[in-house]
């Protein structure tokens, strides 16, 4: 086991009610219970040709009572989708390729429309750090999505999980950037020691399969947290 540290909570990870209608998108859409190839892979390695993109949205229902939790991202939130388990009240929308700033005009018009919760989870902001979006910009972008998400659902617990691959990268200004962003409260604060560059994909920006399966369970673990 390994573990993660979210201020004063230490997760231990191991390897190992939104109606179905509730939540739409106008832009290119899938529902699906099983996340297929990452078609906006192709976006990560640089900002050429982002407006000409069309988000792809997909949504996985894994629950749809009134006690469900949602994680909203791009394609890392898509890569928890295999890991659910039955017993998990996860529902999960994700945008592959996305940045923040998309996520947040896909909210603010109308495109994307985010069922309450009783917790909020994102996983978004490596697409802006690869596209050269500063510390401080993206602290802004974290806020305004943040205050979005408040506004447009009854859903105050919203929490801002770190890109995960920036979080196994020691060294170089996006590791900087995301560590300065946990030390601000900005984004949940993940204990560094708990991860390493051999758990990175050969793309250099996702993780290893099974590395998806310690942040779900990080997830778990402030979810049971936040309803004791």
């Amino acid at each position: 086991t390994k573990n993660l540290q979210d201020g004063n909570q230490t997760a231990t990870l191991s390897d190992g009610t939104p109606n179905r209608n509730t939540a739409t998108a106008r832009a290119t859409s899938t529902n699906t219970n099983e996340p297929n190839s990452d078609n906006n892979a192709r976006n990560f390695k640089g900002a050429s040709n982002r407006t000409e993109r069309t988000p792809r949205v997909e949504t996985h229902w894994g629950n749809t009572t009134s006690d469900s939790h949602l994680i909203l991202g791009d394609s890392h939130a898509k890569r928890l989708i295999r890991h659910l388990k039955p017993t998990d009240k996860f529902n999960v929308i994700s945008v592959p390729g996305a940045t923040t700033l998309e996520l947040i005009k896909l909210i603010r018009d109308g495109e994307l429309i985010i069922p309450s919760a009783k917790n909020i989870f994102t996983m978004i902001g490596t697409n802006d750090l690869l596209n050269g979006v500063h510390t401080p910009e993206l602290e802004g972008r974290y806020r305004r999505l943040k205050n979005m998400i408040q506004d447009n659902t009854r859903t105050t617990a919203v929490e801002h999980l770190p890109p995960p691959s920036f979080s196994a990268s020691k060294g170089g200004k996006n590791f900087e950037a995301v560590a300065s962003l946990m030390l601000t409260g900005t984004l949940v604060n993940v204990n560094h020691a708990a991860f390493d560059e051999s758990q990175i994909d050969n793309d250099g920006v996702h993780l290893r399969a099974p590395q998806y399966g310690n942040w779900l369970q990080l997830i778990r673990t402030l979810n049971s947290t936040s309803e004791n």
